[in-house]
C-alpha cells in the first residue's frame, strides 16, 4: 500500500495532468449552473486542506511532547474508517461543503495549482513528522466543525491523512467529470 505522502504526491500528478494547457476560461467553465468547475473543484482542496494544516501541526506536536510512540500498522475504528471511505471516488453520495470549505466562484489556474502544490508538500512533511508516533492514538478536529463541536468529534491523526488524500481524489475525480463535459462540447 502507497504511503500518505505517495497517496498526496499521486494526486499533485493528477491535478497537474489535469490542468495541464487548460486556460483560465476552460480551468473556470462550468458543467451547468450550480455544478462547480475545475477550478472550484481545486479551490476547494486548497481552503480545506489549509484549514487542516495547523489542527494536524498542533496534534503532532502534542503526540510528540506527549511521547504517544508507536508504529504502522495503524487501524481505526468504524466511524473513521466509513468516512474515509465515503469520500473516494466516484462520488455516490453527494455532499454539501461546509461553508468554511467553500472555494471562491472563479480562480486563476497557476496561482491554485501552485498553492495545490505547496500544500501537499506540507502534508508530506507533516506525516515525515510524525513518523515513530501512534496516528491512532494521537487526535486532531474538524476545523469547520463548530468550536463547540470541536472537542466532541475528533479522529485519528492519521485516520485524518487519510481522509485528506482520499478527499482530494475525490475532487480530482470530480474535476475529470467536469473535463470530459467540457470537451464533449456539453
Amino acid at each position: 500500500m502507497d504511503t500518505i505522502p505517495d497517496q498526496l504526491r499521486a494526486n499533485l500528478l493528477r491535478a497537474q495532468t489535469l490542468t495541464a494547457g487548460l486556460t483560465d476560461q476552460q480551468f473556470n467553465w462550468r458543467p451547468e449552473p450550480g455544478r462547480w468547475s475545475v477550478a472550484e473543484c481545486l479551490a476547494h482542496l486548497n481552503t480545506t486542506n489549509q484549514l487542516d494544516v495547523e489542527p494536524l501541526r498542533l496534534a503532532i506536536t502534542e503526540g510528540r511532547r506527549r511521547g504517544i510512540q508507536g508504529g504502522p500498522p495503524f487501524r481505526y475504528g468504524w466511524l473513521s474508517r466509513k468516512f474515509i471511505s465515503m469520500l473516494e471516488p466516484p462520488v455516490t453520495t453527494k455532499m454539501k461543503a461546509p461553508a468554511a470549505y467553500a472555494p471562491p466562484s472563479e480562480a486563476r489556474l497557476a496561482p491554485t495549482l501552485g498553492s495545490y502544490e505547496k500544500l501537499v508538500q506540507t502534508f508530506a512533511d507533516l506525516y515525515d513528522s510524525a513518523t515513530g508516533l501512534d496516528l491512532t492514538r494521537i487526535k486532531t478536529t474538524f476545523p469547520a466543525l463548530p468550536s463547540a463541536l470541536q472537542p466532541l468529534l475528533r479522529m485519528p491523526v492519521g485516520a485524518r491523512f487519510e481522509a485528506l488524500a482520499a478527499h482530494d481524489r475525490r475532487h480530482l475525480w470530480q474535476a475529470e467529470q467536469v473535463l470530459r463535459k467540457l470537451k464533449d462540447g456539453s
